[in-house]
């Protein structure tokens, strides 16, 4: 059986972080901070390399990937490899230093999660400090990115219009969505452009955004190297539903074996979004990577995928609900989804 190619390939660096975000399983996690010795990191890149598995990496899964020490020579390691680094951040930890090392060091793309814009939303990230610095901080960031630097940037706003969908045991607090959701994004791209010192009309903008179906991911192209990234609510596999959660039987994905990740403790699990390693096919110390991606109960669950049957326990309650019916609904929904969205926003929208 021929197992599917690797968009992008993770590798969780770290799972410690400086934020306690509300929508992040890093406030459920059952696993302790870890960082990842650098030998681990360039024994998985080697692999990956060596292996063409794939061309791209991202640094994270849970966690800050710039509290990681060895973040810079991390990243030039991977480089140096020939493969495209992509590091996902919530920005508060950038400056100028860190800046200019990940660009000497040949980062390719940086994600910066904004996701929740006002001070009301922010509270929910416990992130010990105000939102208006947190976002002057952030506009700082880029000004600096784009002026100083070749890195490709993305900065993620969420919507959170598709949390209805799932079983939560609270209300979403940090809800974002609809009109004011449209205003939020309009504001947030005419002060990138401003951070910038890039003069544009704001009607253009206004135009522009009518036809951007914004409870859609998709990427809002602001110019060739920055774009901002509409990114739907998650709830990571029922993370944030203690209630008992009936199986889905049937079902697809659009991450598994497409995302793989390595975890902060080498556990090698087939899905990105599997923060606590329910998955895992093994450790980066048991054999080959490439191995394992490929083993025969990769390949069980792989054809499982095919034929729309969910054959992971995990998956069955990922896509699972407090309600038998939601259940079914959600796993026949998600074979929707695999056939006809794109969560990973390469709809694209253009601004200039």
């Amino acid at each position: 059986m021929t197992m599917p190619k690797i968009r992008l390939f993770h590798i969780e660096v770290s799972n410690a972080c400086n934020f306690r975000c509300e929508f992040c399983p890093t406030t459920v996690t059952r696993r302790k901070p870890l960082s990842m010795p650098l030998p681990l990191f360039k024994k998985i890149v080697d692999q990956v390399a060596e292996n063409r598995l794939s061309r791209c990496i991202m640094l994270h899964v849970l966690g800050e990937p710039l509290l990681y020490a060895d973040v810079i020579s991390a990243v030039r390691f991977a480089s140096d490899r020939q493969l495209k680094v992509i590091v996902t951040t919530n920005g508060s930890l950038l400056n100028e230093e860190m800046i200019a090392g990940l660009n000497d060091s040949g980062l390719y793309s940086m994600d910066i999660s904004l996701q929740l814009l006002g001070k009301n939303r922010h509270v929910s990230r416990h992130a010990g400090l105000s939102f208006e610095d947190y976002y002057r901080h952030v506009m700082e960031s880029v000004r600096m990115i784009r002026e100083k630097t070749d890195i490709q940037l993305i900065v993620k706003v969420m919507n959170t219009v598709s949390g209805r969908l799932f079983s939560l045991d609270k209300p979403l607090v940090f809800a974002q969505q609809g009109r004011e959701f449209r205003m939020l994004v309009h504001h947030l791209i005419m002060d990138l452009y401003g951070a910038m010192r890039f003069d544009i009309p704001e009607r253009e903008v206004a135009d522009k955004l009518k036809s951007v179906n914004l409870n859609s991911a998709v990427r809002i192209r602001l110019d060739e190297k920055l774009h901002v990234f509409v990114q739907l609510f998650i709830d990571w596999g029922n993370a944030f539903c203690k209630r008992t959660v009936h199986p889905a039987k049937f079902g697809s994905c659009s991450f598994a074996f497409t995302a793989p990740a390595v975890l902060s403790d080498g556990s090698v699990v087939m899905c990105c979004a599997d923060y606590d390693g329910h998955t895992t096919l093994g450790h980066i110390d048991d054999g080959p990577l490439a191995s394992m991606l490929n083993s025969e109960r990769a390949q069980y669950l792989w054809e499982g995928f095919e034929k729309h049957r969910l054959r992971h326990p995990y998956c069955q309650r990922c896509l699972g609900s407090s309600n038998r019916f939601l259940a079914w609904e959600k796993g026949l929904g998600s074979i929707l989804v695999s056939k006809f969205m794109n969560l990973e926003g390469e709809n694209q929208a253009i601004i200039r």
